[in-house]
């Protein structure tokens, strides 16, 4: 006669049979994403609801100048050889303003002498280098030449790394011509979206060589700051450490990677406070325009 189960064990059996099966069930969930996805709905929602019923405005400081569909058209010929991109720099040059263009000169222009002689006139330009992951390169991507290596090590950060970090590293840069590049800072431009089409993260760095290439706002933000970027702190999933003045930091959280969130703050079709590219453009000999402009 079989001996009987101590009651402990039959009184637990059942519960434990349950734990095993739904354990079992929700396997194929976790490994599915079904979970992250719940996340960043719910991510997504309570942002949602912050920007519609507490919207921040944009920083005063931080004014966009919209290169649109309109734009385009009224312009035409003066975008493609450039001569109105050496307009604005020559505009805002006399503004005394930090100038960050998220375009890429690539092939040259008829111009190209007038852009470059711009951009000397500037207090800073900072320009937009498009990165290329280890990996992902192939015969669509050159080479690139000893220059253009040259002035990417001179725009290297080399930060305190502290800990194991997985940011990740380019094979390549895609970057202005070398005549613009060399007048001015580098910046890339790097980020991708999550796998449902949307942009949560935007990453910091990417690793070349021996150094760092910044994202273009966080190479801004150092420029304006004043920040010395040899003494900035890494720790990989946690914060990069940045020193301002006494015993004062800015602490940015990051994953493993380097990302940090995107902190959207408002809906980009409510920023009121933003120029016409053509306006501004057309303001180059009427300096009754141009001191509309900067007064409204």
């Amino acid at each position: 006669m079989a001996q009987k189960l101590p009651l402990w064990i039959r009184q637990t059996a059942p519960s434990f049979v349950v734990l095993v099966m739904t354990l079992i069930l929700l396997f194929p969930l976790v490994e599915g994403g079904v979970f992250k996805s719940a996340d960043r709905g719910l991510g997504d929602w309570l942002l949602r609801l912050k920007i519609n019923s507490n919207p921040v405005p944009l920083n005063s400081q931080v004014v966009p100048i919209d290169l649109n569909d309109r734009t385009e058209m009224l312009l035409g010929e003066r975008l493609d050889d450039r001569t109105a991109f050496a307009d604005l720099l020559n505009i805002l040059a006399s503004a005394n303003t930090q100038v960050v263009m998220d375009f890429i000169f690539k092939a040259s222009r008829e111009h190209d002498e007038s852009l470059v002689g711009a951009a000397r006139n500037l207090d800073t330009l900072i320009l937009a280098v498009i990165p290329v992951p280890e990996g992902r390169e192939n015969i669509s991507y050159r080479e690139l030449t000893v220059e253009e290596k040259d002035i990417l090590r001179r725009h290297l950060w080399h930060p305190w790394e502290y800990g194991q970090s997985a940011i990740p590293r380019a094979g390549t840069f895609i970057l202005p011509f070398s005549a613009l590049a060399d007048n001015a800072l580098l910046g890339h431009i790097g980020v991708e979206s999550d796998t449902d089409g949307i942009y949560r993260k935007t990453p910091l760095f990417y690793r070349w060589e021996d150094g760092l290439i910044p994202s273009i706002s966080l190479a801004a933000a150092v420029k304006e700051l004043g920040i010395d970027s040899d003494s900035i702190e890494i720790y990989p999933g946690k914060e990069i450490v940045m020193p301002l003045s006494g015993d004062e930091y800015i602490r940015i959280p990051i994953d493993e990677t380097g990302r940090m969130i995107i902190p959207y703050t408002a809906k980009w079709a409510y920023t009121t406070h933003r120029y016409s590219f053509d306006r501004i453009i057309n303001a180059i000999h009427d300096d009754e325009l141009l001191t509309a402009i900067w007064n409204d």
